[in-house]
């Protein structure tokens, strides 16, 4: 479980998962890739597609701004 990639990653419908610092469970998760390259192509596209809903250009600056206008929103109303 890695907090940045719960963004993009799915176990098991935009990726796998091995467990961090253990090469024999890696080689695993690419080894089950290669035999399935059905699951293989599904995953990538399921992977490029939550890319390009979730992380487009206008989805950014949406999110972006809109932190930054709950800063300001935020500061204001401590000051009153």
């Amino acid at each position: 479980n890695i907090p940045p990639l719960n963004e993009i990653l799915t176990p098991g419908v935009t990726g796998l998962v091995a467990e961090r610092d253990d090469p024999a469970d890696f080689a695993r998760a690419i080894i089950t890739l290669f035999r399935d390259q059905d699951t293989m192509r599904r995953m990538g596209e399921a992977g490029r597609e939550r890319v390009r809903s979730e992380f487009s250009t206008e989805r950014m600056v949406d999110r972006t701004l809109a932190f930054y206008q709950d800063i300001v929103a935020s500061s204001t109303a401590v000051r009153a």
